[in-house]
């Protein structure tokens, strides 16, 4: 076979092939503000947090604005010297060459109250990608949150925990009132708990607040806000407060109520823990989530500045007594115990323990009786 047959002049050609894959940006990052230039230190400016979504053809990402931006900075980065890049609001696209870094592009965008929706398109040889940007503007949402009841040096306590995910630049506060007051005020960085930090310290992201300074025999009411700072020091000028959560009405914080129902019950002659009095009772409920118990007990018959032994303090409903050197009877008392002092002991009951064998006797009522 001849390739070049007689007559025919074989020339060579140059073809070019176009790159036929999808084009697609590398980054998307959006800066509260618009005074983002070619000069700027990207690493130290504060981004928006990005959830991103791709449903295979339209790359979609989600974040949110507080009402001080007004404006924000669509950074995108990935081939820009080649072919082109649009940014704008929905149904608004334009050529963004305001700024050029590197290989990079931004353009400001104005915000309004509600979504906004930001559209990116990549083009290049005659294909495009989109990307869609929602930033929502407005107050931040109102935290989920927890309320416990305590104590702490003999005093009453409120524990708000914040129970729902946030962001490390957002640290709750909360505002506490007695129940009989009927308005609250406006939340501002001046009347939330705990006070605001100072200008000059740094961020730092609270997950429990304990209120103290509260009122034995109160009934409190609290809500919980979550406030936004402005970059990685806080500025209280900037700060901005979410949306209040839901009013939590806290149980009134007095002393538990002594426990009832206390059963003593000695156990068989014998060896060990068998020289014991078995001690249970009825469950004492005022609200409180964690509450416990103490067991005290000594020879009847004592003089009431007589010292008692005690064991607690304890979740359950039941206790033994330690070991018992002494036959003989003995006076029981139990307590609960929720944190607010002064704790209440139940009426005294007395048991009778024998060591010596043969049986037991005990008595279920008030020896005072």
């Amino acid at each position: 076979m001849r390739v070049n047959p007689p007559g025919i002049n074989v020339q060579g050609a140059t073809f070019t092939l176009a790159n036929d894959d999808v084009p697609r940006l590398t980054g998307v990052r959006v800066y509260p503000g618009s005074d983002i230039g070619a000069d700027s230190d990207f690493g130290r400016i504060p981004q928006l947090r990005l959830t991103p979504r791709f449903d295979g053809q339209t790359y979609e990402f989600e974040a949110s604005a507080t009402p001080d931006v007004e404006k924000v900075t669509v950074f995108v980065t990935g081939g820009v010297d080649s072919g082109s890049i649009e940014i704008g609001l929905k149904g608004s696209l334009e050529q963004a060459n305001v700024i050029q870094y590197g290989n990079a592009l931004s353009q400001a965008i104005p915000l309004a109250d509600g979504d906004n929706v930001i559209e990116i398109r990549r083009t290049l040889h005659g294909k495009s990608t989109n990307y869609s940007v929602t930033v929502t503007r407005g107050l931040i949402p109102a935290p989920n949150f927890s309320v416990a009841r305590g104590a702490r040096d003999g005093g009453p306590t409120i524990t708000v925990t914040l129970t729902g995910r946030h962001l490390t630049t957002q640290e709750m506060r909360v505002q506490v009132r007695e129940s009989t007051t009927n308005d609250w005020p406006d939340a501002t960085t001046d009347n939330l708990l705990p006070a605001n930090t100072a200008a000059s310290a740094f961020t730092q992201t609270f997950k429990d607040i304990r209120v103290t300074g509260l009122a034995k025999g109160t009934t409190y009411e609290v809500r919980a806000h979550l406030i936004e700072l402005s970059g990685p020091v806080t500025d209280p000028a900037k700060t901005v407060v979410s949306q209040s959560s839901d009013e939590v009405q806290v149980a009134t914080l007095s002393p538990a109520p002594a426990p009832t129902g206390l059963v003593l019950t000695p156990s068989p002659p014998g060896e060990g823990l068998s020289r014991a009095i078995a001690a249970c009772w009825e469950a004492v409920e005022d609200g409180s989530p964690r509450m416990r118990y103490r067991l005290r007990w000594r020879k009847a018959g004592q003089s009431p500045e007589a010292e008692w032994s005690e064991s607690g303090p304890f979740f359950q409903t039941s206790r033994r007594t330690s070991v018992l050197a002494e036959e003989g009877s003995y006076d029981v008392q139990v307590a609960s115990d929720n944190g607010v002092d002064p704790i209440a002991w139940s009426e005294i009951k007395q048991a009778t323990v024998n060591h010596a064998g043969g049986g037991t006797f005990y008595h279920l009522s008030s020896p005072f009786a």
